[in-house]
């Protein structure tokens, strides 16, 4: 009998280590899949700066207010590009 319950408790430890394996690559797959979400959307490119800041002002993450020393020409695009 000691041998079946060593061998029960060796299975369920495997199964565990399993879960755990399974759950971190799980894991690790959405973080990179945030993680080049996040990069390409703040990553910075002077040719699309007029795009970037119209989809964080539309996103709620930067008001229009707050780009205020931007030329009105800019400005404009921004606000025709958010209101899209």
């Amino acid at each position: 009998m000691p041998g079946r319950v060593r061998g029960a408790q060796s299975h369920n430890w495997a199964q565990s280590i399993f879960l755990i394996y399974y759950i971190l690559k799980c894991g690790m797959r959405i973080l990179s899949t945030k993680r080049h979400e996040i990069d390409g959307k703040y990553a910075y490119d002077s040719s699309t700066i007029v795009f970037d800041f119209a989809r964080l002002v539309k996103e709620g993450w930067l008001h229009l207010d707050e780009l205020k020393g931007l030329k009105p020409e800019m400005l404009s695009k921004i606000s025709a590009l958010a209101r899209m």
